[in-house]
C-alpha cells in the first residue's frame, strides 16, 4: 500500500510537533535535575582553576619580563645615551653635521624608536678628537643635564 505524499507529510509534522513536545519537556526536566546542578558546579570549578592558571602565567610573565629587564640594563655595553636634540642643543652643532659624521661612519650611534642616541664616551671622544668644536663648558653641561634627569 502506497500513501499519497500528503498522508506522509501531514504524518511527518505530526511526528515532528510531538518529538518538540518530547525534547522540551526533556530540556525542562533536565533543567531542573540533579545531573544538570552537578554540570553547572563542574564548570564553576573548571573557570576558578582557569582563573587561577591564567593568574599565575601573568605572574610568571612579569617575573621573567622584570629579569629580562634587569639582565639587559645590567649587560648592556651601551652606557648612557643621549639623543641628537641634547646634542645639537648643549654644543650648538646642526643635525646635519651629526648626520655627515653617522654617513662618513666616524661616530658610533644606535637607533632606539627611529632616532640617533650616542653614548656619552662617544660624545666625549668626538670632542677629544675635534670632530665636534664646541665650548667644553657645553659638554659638561650636557653631561651634568643628562645625569640630573637621567635618574
Amino acid at each position: 500500500m502506497v500513501k499519497s505524499m500528503e498522508v506522509i507529510t501531514i504524518e511527518s509534522k505530526v511526528y515532528s510537533d510531538i518529538m518538540k513536545r518530547l525534547d522540551a519537556n526533556r530540556k525542562e526536566d533536565f533543567f531542573e535535575s540533579k545531573a544538570y546542578n552537578d554540570i553547572l558546579k563542574r564548570i564553576e570549578v573548571i573557570n576558578k582553576d582557569i582563573m587561577a592558571i591564567q593568574s599565575k602565567l601573568f605572574k610568571d610573565i612579569m617575573l621573567r619580563l622584570d629579569l629580562i629587564a634587569r639582565f639587559v640594563k645590567n649587560h648592556s655595553n651601551d652606557e648612557d645615551s643621549v639623543d641628537e636634540h641634547d646634542i645639537c642643543l648643549y654644543l650648538n652643532i646642526s643635525k646635519r653635521t651629526l648626520q655627515r659624521l653617522r654617513k662618513k661612519q666616524m661616530l658610533n650611534f644606535s637607533m632606539t624608536t627611529g632616532k640617533p642616541r650616542y653614548t656619552i664616551s662617544e660624545v666625549r671622544r668626538m670632542f677629544d678628537e675635534g670632530l665636534i668644536r664646541s665650548n667644553p663648558d657645553n659638554l659638561k653641561t650636557l653631561i651634568e643635564n643628562f645625569k640630573k634627569y637621567d635618574k
